[in-house]
């Protein structure tokens, strides 16, 4: 089992922070069980899992940010992910590219959108609009479209159209 020390070594986790869309950012660094949630004597790489589900839960005061870039490496393997996040309208909405790379080759693109539908449109809680695209060259795939439920009472209820 490697240490976190020796894990460092070869796994790089950094969160650039974007406040507004003039500025440089905050460059958040990361240790693998900070980023990851990992499993007792699990080794951490760039396809572990997140411990939370959206990148802007990992940034303190996130309500006025309006991009993240989060870069992962592996520096001994070569392997990379890139997630890119952009939130519009009050974070109302989101466009992430998320590229995975084997040394400077891509090999997977991804585009998600997130968008809160307009109030109304369900009785209680709030709607929000998914849709995940996958990029193959010049070809662009819709892989799932849901319509995501929350009432208030904090149930999630998931509509899958695709």
């Amino acid at each position: 089992m490697k240490d976190i020390e020796d894990i460092m070594e070869y796994l790089s986790i950094q969160l650039d922070v974007y406040r507004d869309k003039s500025s440089e950012p905050k460059i958040l660094t990361f240790r693998p069980n900070e980023y990851f949630d990992l499993d007792e004597g699990e080794c951490a790489d760039v396809d572990s899992a997140p411990k939370y589900p959206h990148l802007r839960d990992y940034v303190s005061n996130a309500q006025n940010v309006v991009r993240l870039v989060l870069n992962v490496r592996n520096l001994t393997n070569g392997k990379s992910l890139r997630i890119d996040m952009v939130y519009q309208d009050n974070q109302s909405a989101s466009v992430a590219t998320r590229c995975e790379y084997e040394g400077e080759a891509l090999t997977y693109k991804e585009i998600i959108y997130d968008s809160k539908l307009p109030q109304g449109l369900v009785a209680d809680g709030c709607a929000y609009d998914l849709c995940r695209f996958v990029v193959h060259g010049s070809e662009t795939k819709c892989i799932y479209h849901a319509i995501f439920h929350y009432t208030n009472d904090g149930e999630e209820i998931e509509h899958r159209i695709i």
